[in-house]
């Protein structure tokens, strides 16, 4: 396939993007099941998101598997954490991969997102 037909299609692929649900030590652990998290597919996970974290207190989304974010993504999980924090409940994001990292440190993600390094952390920050 020509380079641009194999981006094409794998762009749709992650369109796709769904949430991986599991938990760690009684906590809800979220984690998308694509490489991106951006303009693509972010109605599919603000969609997953919203519906994943309805009647859930505390959340941790694991984004060890995203490489690359832009505004968007970054924008869905902040409104998922303020649906959280509305409704009483906590998000922790972790796992957070170099590329997304950069833009999370530009915007100042964590001021108003609690991030942690891996997800034994977050869980330790959601007990306290």
């Amino acid at each position: 396939l020509p380079v641009e037909t194999s981006w094409f299609l794998q762009r749709k692929l992650e369109a796709d993007l769904k949430l991986e649900i599991s938990s760690e030590n009684g906590i809800i652990v979220l984690r998308p099941n694509g490489k991106n998290l951006d303009a693509s597919n972010v109605d599919a996970f603000r969609s997953s998101m919203t519906a994943a974290v309805m009647g859930i207190d505390t959340v941790i989304l694991d984004l060890s598997t995203i490489e690359f974010m832009d505004s968007s993504g970054l924008g869905s999980i902040i409104f998922a954490n303020s649906q959280l924090a509305s409704d009483g409940g906590r998000m922790v994001v972790c796992e957070v991969q170099p590329g997304v990292k950069v833009l999370f440190e530009v915007v100042h993600a964590d001021r108003v997102l609690s991030i942690a390094i891996s997800i034994t952390q977050a869980g330790a920050l959601l007990t306290k």
